[in-house]
């Protein structure tokens, strides 16, 4: 059995493998400007599992109407500006050589730390999400009218191209306007219908722009460590930006949201089974 001639958490003064040619050192600064030179700004939120449980938590049961997660099983907090680089599904080889392959995925890569400085770390996990600020796309859904004044949208609206049921078209700015959480809020007496007897609205269909939102589905590059100067005692470690692979959000299914958390651990130490 091969021995060490090392003492505890020492380490040799030369390198077993070194060679005669320049030093090669990967400084994580410049990894962070190179991203934030060519990435994006990304809100990013993180989450945790929904405690509003029905009964005993082994019953895996989630409140239905739960107000606090309004059914995604996700509570969201620590949201905070980030730089990312954004690769799309363009980038099909780097998607198969990962060994994974859908629609609406994309590469974020990100920076160590915020801006800020180091003691600010961004730690990305599993189900995170993360908004693309500055870009617009378009979405499109179907939904009854509330009894009230305000229909809630799934995402937030930033403009709406299109709002009509079978029998009738309403209009931006005249019929409905969109309130602060980018929401309809009805200004006119012409909108849709709201049956009293049967409890239920009339059926529209609404077509608005609104900002891209990605959820995290796999960690690629999670841990990435090294250290700076191999020689004693200048010795410091390092860790290097996370590469993530994410996924809108609206086309993340059930089965997926299942499968992802039993990888994520809450504080207790209990994993919510698929």
């Amino acid at each position: 059995m091969a021995t060490s001639k090392l003492g505890p958490n020492k380490y040799s003064k030369q390198n077993p493998y070194y060679i005669k040619q320049p030093q090669i050192v990967l400084d994580p600064n410049q990894f962070n400007a190179a991203i934030a030179s060519y990435g994006i700004r990304l809100e990013h939120s993180k989450i945790t599992l929904c405690p509003n449980f029905v009964g005993n938590l082994d019953s895996n049961e989630h409140q239905l109407s739960c107000e606090l997660c309004r059914g995604s099983n996700f509570v969201h907090f620590d949201s905070q500006e980030i730089w990312g680089l954004f690769s799309q599904n363009a980038l099909v080889e780097n998607f198969f050589s990962q060994g994974f392959w859908d629609r609406g995925t994309a590469l974020l890569t990100v920076p160590t730390h915020l801006e800020k400085g180091e003691e600010y770390p961004i730690y990305i996990s599993y189900f995170d999400k993360l908004i693309l600020l500055d870009f617009k796309e378009r979405f499109y859904e179907v939904l009854h009218k509330s009894d009230g004044d305000k229909d809630i949208l799934k995402y937030e609206a930033l403009t709406v191209n299109y709002l009509r049921t079978t029998e009738k078209e309403y209009f931006y700015h005249k019929d409905f306007e969109l309130n602060d959480e980018g929401n309809i809020v009805w200004i006119s007496p012409s909108r849709p219908a709201y049956n009293l007897e049967q409890e239920m609205g009339e059926i529209f269909t609404i077509s608005y722009l609104r900002r891209p939102i990605y959820r995290v589905v796999e960690l690629l590059h999670e841990g990435r460590y090294s250290q700076f100067h191999f020689k004693e005692p200048h010795r410091k470690t390092v860790r290097y930006p996370q590469q993530v692979l994410i996924k809108k959000d609206f086309l993340i299914e059930k089965p997926e949201i299942e499968r992802g958390l039993t990888k994520v651990e809450t504080a207790g130490g209990v994993v919510i089974p698929a």
